[in-house]
Order: C-alpha cells, then sequence, then structure tokens
C-alpha cells in the first residue's frame, strides 16, 4: 500500500506530492527516531534539493 505526501516548500509555497510505500515511510519513520530528528519530511525535501539540483546541473 502507497500512501501519499504532501510536501509544502516555504520558499515557493508549491506543494508537490509523492508516492511511497508504506514499508518504506516506517522505515524512514523508524531511523529518524533513531537519530534522534523529530520528523522526517526535512530528510525528504533535502534528498528532493538534491536531486532538482543535480537535474538542473545534468540540463
Amino acid at each position: 500500500m502507497e500512501e501519499n505526501r504532501n510536501i509544502i516548500f516555504d520558499e515557493k509555497k508549491e506543494t508537490i506530492h509523492i508516492r511511497v510505500p508504506k514499508h518504506e515511510i516506517d522505515l524512514l519513520r523508524s531511523k529518524c527516531k533513531q537519530n534522534g530528528v523529530d520528523s522526517y519530511a526535512p530528510i525528504i525535501r533535502s534528498l528532493i534539493f538534491r536531486f532538482n539540483r543535480n537535474l538542473i546541473n545534468f540540463m
């Protein structure tokens, strides 16, 4: 089962939708808790920003 997650970027106020399998969300939550991170949203934002930078550099 996949869950839709909404992430709002403060800089542009854009909402994107991503599909992540439920077990991946649970794994990410547990890793965040183990490392003292309150929420997994900053990690996902960081990954998306990194992907976008790489995509722009590629183009």
